[in-house]
Order: C-alpha cells, then structure tokens, then sequence
C-alpha cells in the first residue's frame, strides 16, 4: 500500500562515483524537517540518526564512537539509533560502551532492526539493559513510546519491532499492524510523535495513527547509485530520502555503516534533523 511521495533529495555525496568505505567514515548531513502544527517549544529541536552500523569485519566499535561523537559534536538534543547495529556479537560490550558516549540531553533511544534477531537478540537485549543499570542515558523500544519533556512540550517518541516473517509479505504486513497497534497506544490528541522504525514501510502504518516523522534505514540507500538515483531502487518503496503522505513525514537514512566492505555513489550518514515549523 503506497501512500508516500518520494521527495526529490539530493545526492548523497560530493561525488556519485565516490566510495566510502570503513576505513574513510562517514559524512553529516543536515536536513531541516517542517512539521504542521509543531510547537512552538520544539522549533529547532535537534535529533541525531544513526542506523545500519553492522559492527563485524568492515565495521569497528571505533566507528561506533565516533558516530556517537559527531552527534555530540552537532549539540543534538536527541540521537536514535533504528536498528542493525552489530553483527559479531564478540564485539558487544565494546559497542554498548560507544553508545554509551552519548551526550545528548535527552539520551538515545535505540530500537531492533533484522540483524538483531538474526545475530542472537538475547545478548542484545542483555547488552541494552547492561547499558540502563549502569545508569547510561541510552533506552531501547521494542514496539512501545515514551514522552520526553521538552521546554513545556511533550514529544512522544514510538519505537516499532522488525516484523521478522521471511519473505511473506502478507506475514510482514501482519506484524507491522500488531506492532502499531501496540506502539501507538496511550497517544494523547495533540502530541508531536516522532516514530522508529527500522524497516521504511512501516511508514503507512505510522502515518495513520499520527506520527509527524517516522525516521527508519534497513536498505543502506541501495549502497550503490549513479547520479544520486539507487541503482536498485525498484527493490525498496521508500528506498532512500525524503517521503510524504499528507502532514506525515519519512527519512530513510543511507546507513551509517554497511555489511559489505564498498558504497558507491550512497555515502554512509550520520543524519542530523531540525524540526521547524511548516
């Protein structure tokens, strides 16, 4: 079910042909979303959005670190990290300490992407709950929200599961209706919602119950363009960039890291957002 409009976005790098890969990092990118209705308390409030690191052979907890740096560095007021975070699990407490760098005022909220469940979700889920009892200002979401104050405001921040179910797209559209309908609970009219969302076609299920952005990754902007265009864009409905549907917004990141070891053309992202108001 289409209900987004892709939004023309611009190449992702400084150069189509260029390759990013591990070892050279990843570029900033800033973007200014404007949101109907947005408070006045919440103009220019700042959300940094890290995704798809993959921690494992091209990807190190270096990485991870300074990732978490560059949205200290950019004084955000909130990072998220929407899933896929680590492939080798021998690599965890060194993962969970980077993220446990951040600085921002109202901490990291993280949610699950595919690879969790596939690595081992258990040490993971230990690893985040590891994080909170040492008092680390980092929450995972797992098909639940929170509100965060914000100067007088309320900003709901909902936080979806991966809807695993192989490839069976009637399975996947099931589970992404359960997680919403139980993420979405407790929602007050007038609430500002910013939505978690590992996989981007949760965005219609988002849309319809509120959510003013919905921020998600999982296709790593196809990892391969020309001319800013993903060469595999048929594979994705919300590949890559800016999508809309009515007063409801969508940011699929590129990915902050990668599972194989070259990007062409979709250089890897650490996304700062500012909202304003429409």
């Amino acid at each position: 079910m289409k209900v987004g409009q892709a939004v023309p976005f611009m190449a992702m790098g400084t150069s189509s042909a260029g390759v990013v890969s591990g070892v050279s990092g990843f570029e900033v990118r800033e973007l200014e979303v404007r949101l109907r209705d947005l408070p006045s308390a919440l103009e220019g409030f700042r959300i940094g959005q890290i995704t798809d690191i993959h921690v494992g052979p091209f990807i190190s907890t270096e990485y991870v670190r300074a990732a978490v740096e560059a949205m200290n560095s950019a004084n955000v007021h909130l990072q998220v990290m929407t899933g896929d975070l680590i492939d080798d699990l021998g690599q965890l407490d060194e993962t969970m300490a980077a993220l446990g760098a951040c600085k921002a005022p109202h901490g990291m909220l993280a949610i699950l992407g595919n690879h969790e469940h596939w690595r081992g979700l258990d040490p993971i889920l230990e690893g985040y709950e590891s994080l909170a009892k040492r008092g680390a200002p980092i929450r995972l979401l797992v098909d639940e929200s929170l509100v965060i104050e914000h100067g007088g405001e309320r900003l709901r921040v909902v936080g979806v599961d991966y809807p695993m179910g192989g490839r069976n797209p009637l399975m996947k559209a099931q589970r992404m209706r359960r997680s919403a309908e139980v993420a979405f609970q407790g929602i007050s009219p007038g609430e500002t919602v910013l939505c978690l969302a590992h996989h981007p076609d949760f965005f219609p299920y988002a849309a319809e119950r509120g959510a003013h952005l919905t921020l998600a990754g999982h296709t790593h902007g196809g990892q391969l363009a020309l001319l800013g265009i993903p060469l595999f864009g048929f594979v994705f409905e919300y590949m890559l960039g800016r999508y809309k549907h009515k007063d409801s917004h969508l940011y699929v990141s590129g990915g902050t890291g990668h599972w194989l070891p070259f990007r062409i053309g979709v250089p890897a992202e650490v996304t700062i957002l500012t909202l304003r108001k429409a």
